[in-house]
């Protein structure tokens, strides 16, 4: 929550000076799209009905995890924790602007996915506590998103 309401901070002083400025926040939030550090603390919604002036949307927010879709997994269920979340300015088509519905995790390379004996396929992690993986790549799934300029 701190982390989210220092982002928050910052968020404000820019949208302050410009209202309609071009932002994109991104990367592991470590919470789920739902979770209060990203609902209360950033103020990230994730439907376009709920954004009223100074709210932000998170286009993650409608990645469904299920069997074989998310961006991590933990305990043998997919999750989101990454997440890609624009300004309001960004939701205006022409200039720069974000592609309505584009953000999704996506698997690059085959050797990027991990099927343990006992568990449903995951990213392939370079690290394992202190065991080093030289064919791992990471414990989360890149996202992607379009981005129009």
């Amino acid at each position: 929550m701190t982390a989210a309401k220092t982002l928050r901070g910052r968020t404000d002083e820019i949208l302050a000076a410009d209202p309609l400025a071009d932002l994109v926040i991104m990367g592991d939030f470590n919470d789920y799209p739902v979770d209060p550090s990203l609902t209360d603390g950033l103020r990230a919604v994730g439907d376009l009905s709920l954004l009223k002036q100074g709210n932000l949307f998170n286009t993650s927010y409608t990645t469904n995890p299920d069997a074989t879709n998310g961006t991590y997994v933990y305990q043998d269920q997919w999750g989101v924790l990454d997440q890609i979340i624009v300004s309001p300015g960004m939701l205006i088509p022409g200039g720069v602007s974000w592609g309505l519905g584009s953000t999704k995790p996506v698997v690059l390379a085959d050797d990027q996915m991990y099927v343990p004996a006992n568990g449903i396929p995951r990213p392939s992690r370079s690290y394992t506590r202190t065991n080093f993986h030289s064919n791992g790549y990471s414990d989360h799934m890149p996202i992607v998103t379009t981005i129009f300029w």
